[in-house]
């Protein structure tokens, strides 16, 4: 319609005048009401196609109560992981019926904020959100009121759902898989220590842990803000003497690894020869670069579908304490690791998982803590067996099934094997973590949590893992079979 030299969009009252009825009738026949009779519908259809009219969002929401449309806030979109999980969750929200605005925050503390409000005026039913900046006290109360799923590690005190792959146990199998091809002098690329909670932070401090599992020196730990090929390359440049007194670094991001590994090998670094190089998310980039990355690739199908079943879930009505989804992840082995069966040759023996199975020093209450903290785990991260595998959880049925033999063989005093041992320490270990800041949003299904004695329990874990892993180491290949 032309209104002097303004284009105005054409309205309901454009179309009751072209098909001589009431804006009510109108309205009827748009939301194919029946109470319209056939000819008046035909008449009224005839003059919206002739007109181009579209019911505006508003008045969809106005009449229906519901927009359908999903806000993705993120700190910059021209991240290639980002990017890509973009893509899965759009396709994800369309087969729900839903559509997705995307927003980049750039890690603005009022961008996030106004992204954490729902985008008033919008008609955002929940909002998907990566959040960046330190200060995430704010979530606490804003998730309360509009449905809100973290791309993030749980928030303490937060309503928000949470979705991730085990950071922790990713950070664990990678330093596994570095030392079962000979890394004995560990670089951790990424640490956040101004944001404790971050993704990075997560990832370092528990590749740590599994340093000092190993048995291997303490780690030199490099803290980055700056996640992209540009930050990887300083650090190669920055840091040389430290890299070249190591062989093997781990970066918490493929941007930062695919960086550090071109600027290596333009100064006549030889990658993995020299030193090996792992990374996470599984970019593009990473396959194209020489050597090619090895990564920690998570489940992206397995995350969209958690990410836009739970937002689902809380439009539609529930409530209930926070929810946190684990998907599963897998590392994709390339040319800047060892390949498996060469190790590098060093003057220390691989520790070799393969112990008899053992029985460590515990008390019966440290005992007892440890099967309710396996319990309490397998509850908080996989709601039930039939969600995980509703959701396309490759693998993570049989996880909740192992879990729950672990804490039977556990009642009975099997001895269980050394990485038997392991995943009770890892699991036990994250459900202490999220107990000391916060109750886990669960029924304790016996009771008080029991954080003193699973603290004493873990503290002879550990002792009595350590000890087995060097008397393995000590022996040697051969003996330790």
């Amino acid at each position: 319609m032309v209104d002097g030299a303004r284009i105005r969009p054409v309205g309901i009252k454009d179309v009751a005048a072209q098909a001589g009825v009431s804006l009510k009738t109108v309205t009827n026949v748009v939301h194919n009401r029946p109470n319209v009779a056939p000819h008046t519908r035909a008449r009224v259809q005839a003059a919206i196609d002739a007109l181009g009219y579209r019911p505006s969002i508003a008045g969809r929401v106005l009449q229906s109560g519901h927009s359908r449309t999903l806000a993705l806030a993120v700190p910059r979109i021209d991240n290639p992981y980002i990017g890509a999980l973009a893509h899965v969750i759009q396709a994800a929200a369309v087969e729900r019926g839903y559509r997705v605005m995307i927003d980049e925050t750039r890690g603005s503390a009022e961008a996030e904020l106004e992204g954490i409000s729902g985008y008033p005026g919008t008609g955002v039913e929940a909002v998907i959100f990566e959040p960046y900046v330190r200060d995430r006290t704010w979530l606490t109360e804003s998730s309360r009121h509009l449905p809100t799923v973290l791309l993030s590690d749980w928030v303490p005190g937060s309503s928000a759902d949470t979705v991730t792959i085990d950071n922790e146990q990713s950070a664990s199998d990678v330093v596994d898989l570095l030392v079962e091809r000979g890394c004995r002098r560990l670089v951790l690329v990424g640490s956040q220590p101004h944001t404790p909670a971050s993704v990075g932070e997560t990832r370092v401090r528990a590749g740590k842990l599994a340093a000092q599992r190993h048995g291997l020196p303490e780690p030199v730990i490099i803290p980055l803000r700056d996640y992209s090929n540009s930050g990887g390359r300083l650090v190669a440049r920055r840091y040389r003497a430290i890299l070249d007194d190591a062989d093997g670094v781990v970066c918490t991001s493929d941007l930062v690894a695919v960086g550090l590994i071109k600027q290596l090998t333009e100064d006549g670094v030889v990658i993995p020869d020299d030193i090996m190089v792992v990374g996470w998310d599984s970019i593009p980039d990473g396959e194209t670069v020489e050597p090619s990355l090895t990564t920690v690739e998570p489940d992206r199908q397995a995350l969209a579908s958690a990410v836009i079943g739970a937002a689902v879930e809380r439009i539609e009505g529930l409530r209930g304490p926070a929810r946190r989804f684990v998907v599963p992840h897998r590392i994709v082995e390339r040319k800047s690791v060892i390949s498996g069966g060469k190790t590098r040759d060093t003057d220390q023996p691989s520790v070799h998982k393969d112990l008899p199975p053992s029985q460590p020093d515990l008390t019966e209450p440290e005992r007892a803590a440890l099967i309710e903290a396996l319990t309490a785990w397998r509850i908080a991260s996989f709601p039930s067996r039939e969600t995980a595998v509703e959701l396309g959880f490759s693998g993570v049925g049989a996880l909740i099934d192992n879990t729950a033999a672990l804490s039977d063989m556990l009642a009975r005093g099997t001895s269980l094997s050394h990485a038997e041992w392991e995943l009770v320490r890892s699991a036990s270990a994250r459900m202490l973590k999220d107990r000391t800041h916060s109750a886990v949003p669960i029924h304790d299904p016996a009771g008080p949590f029991p954080g003193p004695q699973l603290s004493t329990a873990l503290r002879a874990l550990d002792t009595h893992l350590a000890t087995r892993s060097g008397t393995a180491a000590m022996a040697g290949p051969g003996k330790s079979r």
